[in-house]
């Protein structure tokens, strides 16, 4: 085998590796960095779920009991960047349960530890950091709205 064959196929080696996709986890069991917010009530009660994993995969359920549906997924490189601010938040609100009819909420885990801040658009105690970081998420995320 020549020196430019061998080239050749470490070349389609990369390429192929490169087109693999990454395959579906399941979001409740995953282990790494997780982005969790929703939103829920009203009157029929349902509540919508997303979650951000660190390997750029984005799930969502419309209902607690249905499964998660993987909905897209980007690069590792730009959902580390949501998923550290997202961190950066964790401090703010160590507890905050405050709904309304309607409802938003965000949660944040560590290891085995979870903390659920939810607020409704009436709530003016809760910090804006964490209200601006939602709708940018869902802008970007959900809706496909380019950053600014």
């Amino acid at each position: 085998m020549t020196f430019s064959t061998l080239k050749y196929y470490l070349l389609l080696a990369v390429i192929h590796q490169s087109c693999i996709t990454r395959k579906p986890v399941d979001p409740l069991h995953y282990t790494g960095n997780t982005v969790i917010l929703g939103h829920g009530g009203g009157f029929a009660g349902t509540e919508e779920e997303y979650r951000l994993l660190e390997n750029g995969q984005l799930y969502h359920r419309a209902l607690l009991n249905e499964p998660f549906k993987l909905l897209k997924s980007k690069t590792k490189k730009r959902s580390g960047k949501w998923i550290a601010e997202f961190d950066s938040l964790s401090q703010i609100h160590t507890s905050f349960n405050v709904p309304g009819n309607t409802y938003k909420f965000v949660v944040f885990k560590k290891d085995t530890l979870e903390n659920r801040v939810v607020w409704s658009s009436q709530n003016r105690e809760i910090d804006h950091r964490i209200t601006q970081f939602y709708e940018r998420f869902s802008d970007y995320w959900i809706y496909d709205k380019p950053q600014n």
